[in-house]
């Protein structure tokens, strides 16, 4: 710990004694354990406060915090980086098919699949805990299930080296049942707490049923390395059967059920045991494990495959216990006794079909039987397949469209009357939907036309039907322009838009406020049309007060306004319901937006239209969460009202914005949404400068504010004015905000380059990369980004790894001004210094064309990728050593050449 501290900076020394002093004392408290668990990995100062104190304190915790946190510390202990997807599984078949049978590669195979512990916060932890489990949420978690044909198990020959690959993986499994136990599993047959397993081993496509995915494609845990084990000896299998069978043993011995129903699964082959070996395991099964499919499904997958190779005596003993049916016990015993007898039936009668279907054949009494019930049965007379029954994960499928065809005989009042009748009424089951079949016919091309006929027909605009107004406002859209570049609007589009909204002033009240959320998506959605259709403002003016009620009502009264209702975020980021645009007021308002016409410098909108005045007025008029919801998509256009009206917008957007209120962190997520000008950023940079860093505020606005700010910074310098802000308060920023946001703002100095540059070849006068990184990135990295060394972090050393190839012929020059900024981060390929691929059909790494530049690329890969075992390496780091070898062929006998090349064998 000591050889750790003295690595740290002033700055991260000092946010280390705040937390240690923060954490002092306060161990045996839920929140505590909340805010450990929120840390990220990368924030190793925090890491180590917490276990700097829990080292200090932790012996004199008292149950059940004392294992609560070394449960959490053994999480912490056994993260780590894994590959991607797309990187970790073809890398590995490639070194598989290029012979490689290294100890180095068993690992990284088992490190795909390896089941670690994972702790979280509860959204509910018990007041009075006893258990660990009551204070933290503990899991086991994994990397994904993988096919071993894509990874290339069936091409491995090596004996030895499958042997060693299934020790390892062995040991691996129980790792993860080992963890189990601590966590609170003990043996049962529900396996949530692991992860699930649905089956033992990978079911390839060619044998689940084409609706189905692998059972386990989504299960994170014990599944991913059990299926792993199993194809490996089953590869063994075909290799060297005495060694297969040598497996087997071991896990027959086992009284895990993991091993218990891998045996199983292995078993299933005739080459392992003898039908005389697996008859008496069958009849030693548990009633669970005879019975229950879910739980043992290779057990009765066993039982059918090999039931014809038993010895009659342990057929008949087998059907006799068939045929006496599961024990009642298995239902709860508040379920009616003909149901569970029903089921009971069901199971026996599916189980001596799964055993026919596998090719063995019934006596003749339970054959009669078994007919008997198919009877009774017609899913089971439908059944065709070994593994009916057993768990597994159906695709999503598109249901088809099922229009009521009998709406096309009515017309008028009558067709009003039938709608409105079919869309408020409840489903029955799934074939009987008629809301949905009204919904579907409503959905057929010309449908909502013939449906606006007959509303305007009516002597009451249809006030009588607001299922029917509903159902129409979510389905009826304008006609999509015919050309790209054509009018936006049609003449026939802006004349329908005004029979609806001729017919929706007309509605009372009451119907309105039940067809609101279609009323206001219907505006929303036909927008575009009502600069020149009649009637659009007074349509508002009847919806607007309806819709701020609906959208008020959606919370509490008296509770503070929030945009967000369901989802609320506790990792930093922002929530995922951002409610502004999905509410009838937010679509309202919109509508007003779409209406504001665009100006310039000097012009009055808002004076000059009353119609517009009124909305605007009407608007910031309204209290509660509508309120906030206006001003936060009113905000998104801060600059066209900055222009429009400064005094109206300083006190009714600015004025919320810049007040020290909850809300106002609410709104700067507006404001981060849209590129901000030159102009405002000269109102509200200072302020934005101090959000930036303000934990109020959710990460991604944090990131977007400090974007705008270096973009700011990197504009001035290649116009060479004067800054909206001064650069030396974007520095402060850069140097207070935390390195997530810190690493998305370098980002923005590789997209500024290639950006402004991307059209230098189409465009007279447009700069190329190296005029743009000589007049605005160069200096923006001299004499903006902070010079601190403990600033120099993985995240912000992988956001500037690309600019260098960004900057075309500057490559060396770039490597240079970023070199103080670089250390090492996780790089698996040659992605993340944007020299993978090609251009214009020219490996990217051709840019790497003189010795300056080899140079810099040596320089850059040196620095960025690390020296220690557990480093990650760039897959393809030795076709760029190729290329640099090739330009440069001297810096080979370099050290830092030879330890990449080194570093490139072993990865």
């Amino acid at each position: 710990m000591a050889r750790l501290l003295s690595y740290f900076s002033d700055m991260e020394r000092g946010a280390y004694d705040a937390a240690v002093a923060f954490l002092s004392g306060r161990l045996d408290q839920q929140v505590t354990i909340d805010w450990a668990l929120s840390i990220p990995s990368h924030e190793h100062v925090k890491r180590l406060a917490v276990l700097e104190v829990l080292s200090r304190d932790g012996e004199r915790l008292q149950e059940p915090w004392h294992s609560a946190w070394r449960l959490v510390e053994e999480s912490w202990n056994q993260q780590r980086s894994r590959r991607p997807p797309w990187d970790g599984l073809y890398a590995l078949r490639a070194r598989i098919e290029h012979g490689d049978r290294s100890g180095a590669l068993i690992r990284e195979i088992v490190e795909l699949v390896e089941p670690s512990l994972e702790a979280k916060s509860l959204k509910d932890p018990a007041r009075r805990p006893e258990r660990s489990t009551d204070v933290v949420l503990l899991n086991l978690t994994s990397g994904e299930t993988i096919d071993p044909n894509e990874l290339g198990i069936s091409g491995i020959v090596e004996c030895q080296f499958l042997i060693e690959l299934a020790n390892d993986l062995d040991a691996s499994v129980t790792k993860g049942i080992n963890i189990g136990h601590r966590i609170g599993w003990q043996n049962q047959q529900s396996l949530w707490r692991l992860g699930g397993l649905d089956r033992a081993y990978f079911v390839p496509v060619a044998e689940r049923d084409p609706e189905q995915h692998e059972p386990d494609e989504f299960s994170k845990g014990i599944a991913p390395s059990v299926k792993l084990l199993h194809a490996t000896v089953a590869r063994i299998l075909e290799v060297d059967l005495d060694e297969a069978i040598a497996f087997a043993r071991r896990w027959q011995t086992s009284k895990s059920i993991i091993y218990i129903r891998l045996w199983s699964a292995l078993a299933r082959e005739h080459r392992i045991m003898s039908g005389e070996d697996i008859g008496p395991f069958l009849l030693s099964c548990n009633d669970q494990q005879f019975w229950n499919v879910h739980s043992f499904p290779e057990v009765a997958e066993l039982r059918a495959r090999r039931f014809a190779e038993l010895s009659d005596t342990n057929r008949k003993e087998i059907l006799a216990r068939l045929m006496r049916l599961p024990p009642r016990k298995h239902w709860p015993r508040d379920i009616d006794r003909s149901k569970v007898d029903e089921a009971r039936r069901y199971w026996a009668a599916r189980e001596l079909l799964r055993i026919e279907l596998s090719g063995a054949e019934l006596p003749a009494k339970q054959r009669t039987w078994l007919f008997t019930q198919l009877l009774q049965f017609d899913d089971l007379r439908q059944m065709n397949r070994i593994d009916e029954g057993f768990p597994g994960t159906h695709k999503a499928r598109r249901v088809p469209p099922d229009p009521d065809d009998r709406f096309d005989l009515l017309e008028g009042v009558s067709r009003l009357a039938a709608l409105e009748a079919a869309l408020s009424s409840t489903r029955d089951s799934w074939k009987d939907d008629p809301r949905g079949r009204a919904s579907d016919w409503m959905r057929l091309e010309g449908k909502c036309d013939e449906v606006l006929y007959d509303l305007e027909s009516t002597k009451d605009a249809g006030a009588t039907y607001p299922h029917v107004w509903d159902q129409f406002g979510w389905i009826h859209r304008p006609s999509q322009p015919s050309e790209e570049n054509g009018p936006k609007t049609s003449v026939a589009d802006t004349k329908t838009a005004s029979r609806v909204l001729y017919l929706i002033a007309q509605l009372p009240d009451s119907t309105l406020r039940k067809a609101i959320e279609g009323l206001a998506t219907w505006m929303d959605n036909w927008e575009r049309q009502f600069e020149f259709a009649e009637g659009a403002v007074k349509a508002w003016a009847r919806l607007w007060p309806i819709a701020v009620t609906e959208t008020n009502s959606q919370q509490d009264e008296g509770e503070e306004p929030d945009l967000n209702i369901l989802v609320r975020s506790s990792d930093g980021r922002e929530s995922e319901d951002l409610d502004t645009y999905n509410t009838p007021t937010g679509k309202l308002v919109g509508v007003f937006l779409a209406l504001c016409p665009t100006i310039r410098p000097g012009e009055q909108p808002f004076e000059a239209d009353e119609n517009l005045r009124f909305m605007r007025d009407t608007i910031v008029q309204t209290k509660g969460r509508s309120l906030m919801i206006a001003r936060h998509r009113m905000l998104e256009a801060l600059s066209y009202f900055q222009i429009a009206d400064a005094s109206w917008s300083e006190k009714h957007l600015l004025g919320p914005l810049l007040a020290s209120t909850s809300e106002a962190s609410t709104l700067w997520r507006a404001v981060a949404r849209r590129r901000l000008p030159t102009e405002l950023l000269k109102v509200i940079g200072v302020q934005i400068a101090n959000r930036a860093s303000d934990p109020q505020l959710g990460r991604e606005t944090r990131q977007a504010l400090a974007w705008s700010l270096a973009v700011e910074s990197l504009h001035a310098l290649r116009e060479e004015r004067d800054p909206a802000i001064p650069h030396s308060d974007v520095q402060q920023m850069l140097r207070t905000i935390d390195d997530e946001v810190r690493a998305h703002a370098a980002e923005a100095v590789q997209r500024f380059v290639s950006e402004m540059s991307q059209a230098a070849d189409e465009i007279s006068g447009t700069p190329t990369p190296e005029e743009v990184f000589y007049a605005a990135a160069q200096p923006f990295l001299a004499q903006v980004w902070p010079q601190e060394r403990s600033l120099a972090t993985p995240g912000v050393a992988r956001a500037f790894a690309d600019l260098p190839s960004a900057c075309g012929s500057a490559f060396a020059e770039a490597v240079i001004s970023i070199e103080r900024f670089l250390v090492p981060f996780e790089c698996w390929s040659m992605v993340q210094y944007g020299l993978y691929g090609e251009t214009n059909g020219r490996p990217r790494l051709a840019l790497i064309d003189n010795p300056s530049k080899a140079e810099a690329l040596l320089l850059m890969l040196d620095r960025t990728i690390g020296t220690t075992d557990t480093s990650v390496i760039p897959r393809d780091l030795s076709a760029a050593l190729d290329q640099i070898r090739a330009v440069h062929p001297s810096v080979a006998d370099s050290q830092s050449f030879r330890r990449l090349a080194t570093a490139a064998r072993r990865g």
